[in-house]
């Protein structure tokens, strides 16, 4: 809590999310992506935090639309792959590798989209 806080200062150790460390993780590089597209920081902190934690679960919980459209959100993939647990009440369909390359895709996606955006618009 005191690193946190900026009392005190790290002398070692690493930072993990679900076992992984976090230069494994692509969420840098989808918000890096997103802040390129949207261009405004507040922005792309909600749409992550809201897309985690409000917008997919809320979709993957709907009965006739959960089972379908589950799989096949970004985050819902990224914590298979880490192996968090997550409220749902599905699992993807390709498993934690498939997950993992899943929402790789996802993020090079997002990031293409905002290379291109920013070559037409900032020449």
């Amino acid at each position: 809590m005191r690193m946190i806080v900026g009392l005190d200062r790290p002398t070692a150790g690493r930072a993990t999310i679900g076992g992984r460390e976090y230069h494994e993780l692509h969420h840098p590089l989808l918000a890096v992506g997103l802040g390129a597209l949207l261009r405004h920081a507040a922005a792309v902190i909600a749409v992550l935090l809201l897309m985690q934690f409000v917008i997919e679960p809320l979709l993957g919980s709907m009965p006739r639309v959960g089972e379908h459209v589950g799989p096949l959100l970004p985050f819902t993939n990224a914590y298979e792959f880490t192996g968090v647990p997550w409220f749902s009440g599905f699992t993807p369909w390709w498993g934690p590798l498939g997950g993992l390359f899943y929402f790789a895709g996802v993020v090079a996606v997002v990031f293409s989209a905002a290379v291109f955006v920013i070559n037409r618009r900032d020449p």
